[in-house]
């Protein structure tokens, strides 16, 4: 084949290809998240993180890794959206394949990764995570410390809007409470 021809031949290739890039084409932002945590008096802590996604083009799957430190748990308790719950027996891999609706839970070091499945196209999506952590409050004799990161650093992407919210045992007075927040 000559030089000229497998040109032409290239470039004739690369035409029919170039109507399907903006189809290969697609991004995610959170656009919010809500975190409600509560301190039982037994110490544990149950998270409820309300996550918005504004998905453009096709998704299937979103992830969450949890940050545990020495001496911490986490059991995740549910997972869904707003049309309701998900069952667990999804794949944990990222880039892996489950039927939406289902999620799964792995221990990796230092972190709990929730995988949920899902079917996203050019959508705005709110996905509801639950949580307990046993070991994150650590109590003294005249203090409980609740160091909790609420958006860490894992994320490829940022968030335009995060609030976090804690509520306390029932008993301890509001002039007696002390809470810092550290945004990055």
């Amino acid at each position: 084949m000559t030089g000229r021809r497998l040109l032409a031949v290239f470039f004739a290739a690369g035409a029919l290809l170039l109507p399907a890039l903006p189809a290969l084409a697609r991004s995610y932002w959170i656009s919010d998240a809500e975190v409600s945590i509560v301190v039982n008096p037994n110490g544990s802590i149950e998270v409820t993180e309300v996550i918005g996604y504004s998905f453009d083009g096709r998704f299937s799957g979103a992830f969450r890794d949890i940050r545990v430190r020495p001496g911490e748990r986490v059991e995740v308790l549910a997972v869904g959206d707003e049309s309701g719950p998900y069952v667990p027996g999804g794949c944990t891999t990222l880039g892996c394949s489950s039927p939406a609706g289902t999620y799964g839970v792995e221990q990796i070091p230092g972190y709990v990764r929730v995988v949920w499945h899902h079917d996203s196209n050019n959508e705005i999506r709110r996905f509801v995570i639950r949580y307990v952590m046993v070991g994150t409050a650590v109590v003294y004799d005249d203090v409980v410390d609740v160091n909790l990161q609420v958006w860490g650093d894992r994320w490829s992407v940022g968030v335009d809007r995060l609030a976090a919210r804690i509520e306390i045992p029932a008993g301890a007075q509001a002039d007696q409470v002390r809470v810092w927040g550290h945004p990055s």
